[in-house]
């Protein structure tokens, strides 16, 4: 199966994340983060959570349509 980053498209490669082009017949593909994108990601989420404990985020309200339901069910 072949990892693939949910952010930039990069592909493990034998250990590696190389930028590479993935056809459709590739075969099966498993999403998830690269190391880059991991970290970047978790950072973010990291600023997130301290500026909502700072009082200066409020969570919204999440609030399904009829669009959106099941829209990430491929």
């Amino acid at each position: 199966m072949t990892r693939i980053c949910c952010v930039c498209n990069k592909i493990e490669f034998h250990g590696a994340w190389v930028t590479a082009d993935v056809q459709s017949g590739a075969g099966p593909l498993s999403h998830g983060y690269c190391p880059v994108c991991y970290d970047n990601e978790l950072e973010n989420i990291r600023l997130f959570l301290r500026e909502r404990d700072r009082g200066r985020i409020s969570p919204a309200p999440v609030v399904p349509t009829k669009d959106s339901v099941g829209a990430c069910a491929l």
